[in-house]
């Protein structure tokens, strides 16, 4: 089909129908692969800006961790999950444009003419509008901004307009593409419920930003029991991440029950097995709830939302000293 792709209005390499009524799209602006329901494919365009860099970013990230399907864009993408989604911080953004060259295997001397104002090429058009989606970009001149911060700290070098990216840039995008650049996120798993909220917003969330960490919290159903590939790449991105296995119980026949949260043990062993380390929790009447494959490690057993406070910055601490 002959058509441009429904996010951003730029030309797309594909666009085929898919489900009822919905596209299935290859957009290098719109950060590679994805479907749009039917129901979902008339509201794309009337998005806000803001809104469309932030589902790119999704789209984006959730293409860097899936091996299969592409990711689907539907209701409730649109309306409970995506909101919930911070902007990218700029800060952000400089390393994020490095990861995106990461994948265009640059070798030394290699010429960004794109970067710049030059007459743009087929080969510099896929390349400028991938960048602006690695980067949550608005525009162009956002682009331009994020390359000038990439001068600013001599990752980028300039010739005649002609950009390269230098020694420190190499070696800067090297150290991202091996995961050996320290992020301050902190990924949240645990029940979300209403027994657990003051868990989270006098303990853990205040906890983790006094040692100088940013908390990411993605609550949702899961789906036909598939972990949401979203989660995965947030637990990607992060330093480490703070499991809490406080769950809730039912009565059979007179005897207690608990229910354990899968899929808080799912991310904490996925994060434990890319090395990313996990940080233990549940509260102190449920420790012998837990599994016996993961209680072994030490665990946070809180009595109250101010113990567990207290004990989660000392662990934090005592995990990275360098945390404030």
């Amino acid at each position: 089909m002959n058509e441009a792709d429904p996010l951003w209005g730029e030309p797309a390499k594909s666009i085929v129908v898919w489900g009822d009524g919905g596209r299935a799209v290859i957009s290098d602006r719109a950060g590679g692969r994805y479907c749009v329901t039917g129901s979902a494919l008339g509201r794309l365009s009337g998005l806000d800006a803001s809104f469309k860099a932030r589902l790119t970013t999704w789209i984006v990230d959730q293409n860097r961790v899936l091996s299969g399907d592409p990711p689907v864009i539907d209701s409730d993408v649109l309306e409970r999950r995506l909101p919930q989604f911070p902007e990218m911080p700029t800060s952000q953004k400089p390393d994020r444009l490095l990861q995106f060259l990461a994948t265009l295997n640059l070798r030394p001397g290699a010429r960004l003419s794109w970067l710049g104002a030059h007459t743009r090429t087929p080969e510099t058009e896929r390349d400028r509008q991938g960048a602006l989606a690695w980067i949550e970009a608005h525009s162009d001149r956002e682009l331009s901004g994020v390359r000038g911060l990439l001068e600013d700290l001599n990752y980028l070098r300039s010739d005649n307009g002609n950009f390269s990216l230098s020694a420190n840039g190499f070696e800067r995008m090297e150290a991202l593409r091996k995961g050996a650049i320290a992020t301050n996120q902190a990924f949240v798993a645990m029940w979300f419920s209403g027994e657990t909220n003051a868990a989270y917003e006098d303990a853990i969330e205040p906890a983790i930003i006094q040692t100088g960490f940013r908390p990411v919290r993605i609550d949702r159903i899961e789906h036909n029991n598939k972990i949401d590939d979203a989660i995965i790449a947030e637990i990607r991105r992060s330093r480490f991440i703070v499991a809490d296995f406080t769950c809730g119980h039912i009565d059979v026949a007179g005897e207690r029950h608990s229910i354990p949260r899968g899929g808080v043990y799912y991310e904490a062993g996925f994060a434990q097995g890319i090395n990313i380390p996990v940080i233990w929790s549940v509260r102190a009447d449920q420790i012998n709830d837990v599994h016996f494959d993961t209680r072994q490690f030490n665990h946070i057993a809180w009595s109250d939302e101010a113990d567990l406070r207290e004990r989660l910055i000392n662990r934090i601490r005592a995990t990275f000293p360098d945390a404030p």
